[in-house]
């Protein structure tokens, strides 16, 4: 069967794959000048003379791929109808981009790549700063939903979700975005199933989590190796909230405590976790930071004179930074790399075998 849109009457070469459904085979007519100048792999197999016996279809080489048509299909679209590549948001979730970058990770097409490992480093930053604005931008998006009361969208809907992003990262190779998905997955319930809440009941009424603005996540996406890092996490950020906790609190007994009688150096105690817990330690250090800063309001449940401030205010600023350089360790547990299940993209395990697999 001819591909309805990728069957070109001047293209060179017939590219032949298995639709993984209606196990139909799908025939791509397309130019082999494209397919050399965007793939390594294809530049290489192309420079190979066809044996006489080699099929054709149509006046042109065929050549069967083991790849699945819907594969074929998202390198093909990439290449003929980019606009899709740069101008819309990656889903790691959606089995185009799945396919796409299989593609682009096998037949090492840099340029399909780069661009969809780009925009998925847009939506999980990799520095403190980006964080900072990626936060305030989710907030801005939450007070947007409450204002216009859209009953037909949820929250959940406008910020990228973490558990298929951290199986697209570990899958195909991209560990730059693990840190801030894994720190985002743990901010939400783990009771709030992405799937579950969106089911619709005989009242045909979404959960309660969605329409509280809650969090959901396709937890069923994450492994047992995704599962440890996530709960060695959660550890070892909350051991650096008691230790910032820890530190301010013994301003009281040293020489500075001392020398002060207000109050202000035992209210750290005071601190609510439970806050810490579902808000998360990143977003309290900023919090603390902001406040001590410009002084709109209490760090803590006890009002505290502007020395403690200032001084809270740079130990909270201080310990955000060391959190954010320790955010990818953290979320590393024993035999993180060898289980990731992706392929080195310069391993050359990656060399399919095409070309030699002829109708």
């Amino acid at each position: 069967m001819k591909h309805a849109s990728y069957y070109f009457a001047d293209g060179s070469i017939v590219l032949s794959a298995v639709h993984s459904e209606t196990k139909q085979v799908v025939l791509y007519r397309v130019q082999t000048t494209l397919l050399s100048r965007h793939s390594e792999v294809f530049a290489d197999m192309l420079t190979m003379p066809s044996p006489p016996e080699a099929p054709t279809y149509e006046g042109a080489p065929l050549v069967h791929l083991p790849d699945t048509a819907e594969e074929i299909e998202a390198m093909v679209h990439c290449f003929y109808d980019p606009g899709r590549l740069y101008h819309e948001d990656v889903d790691p979730a959606s089995p185009f981009w799945r396919d796409a970058m299989h593609m682009a990770t096998k037949y090492i097409i840099s340029s399909i790549r780069a661009r969809i490992v780009a925009s998925l480093e847009k939506q999980w930053p990799r520095t403190l700063q980006e964080w900072i604005a990626h936060e305030a931008r989710k907030r801005f998006l939450y007070e947007e939903w409450v204002r216009r009361d859209d009953e037909g969208r949820f929250y959940d809907d406008l910020v990228p979700e973490p558990a298929s992003a951290i199986r697209f990262a570990r899958d195909f190779d991209v560990p730059s975005i693990l840190p801030a998905a894994f720190y985002d997955l743990l901010l939400i319930d783990p009771k709030n199933d992405w799937d579950t809440c969106r089911r619709r009941g005989p009242a045909q009424e979404p959960s309660s989590p969605l329409k509280d603005g809650d969090r959901t996540a396709r937890w069923d996406l994450l492994s047992a190796l995704d599962f440890r890092a996530l709960m060695a996490g959660r550890e070892k950020l909350w051991q650096r909230f008691l230790e910032f906790e820890h530190s301010t609190e013994m301003d009281r007994h040293s020489k500075y405590g001392q020398a002060k009688s207000c109050p202000c150096v035992y209210a750290t105690t005071a601190t609510r976790h439970e806050w810490v817990r579902t808000s998360g330690v990143l977003q309290y250090f900023v919090r603390v930071a902001d406040t001590a800063a410009d002084g709109s309001g209490p760090a803590y449940d006890i009002q505290a004179c502007k020395p403690c401030y200032r001084r809270i205010g740079e130990r909270a600023r201080s310990m955000r930074e060391k959190v954010w350089d320790e955010l990818a360790a953290m979320f590393t547990v024993d035999g993180d790399a060898a289980s990731r299940g992706f392929i080195d993209p310069g391993s050359s395990t990656l060399l399919p075998e095409v070309g030699l697999c002829l109708l």
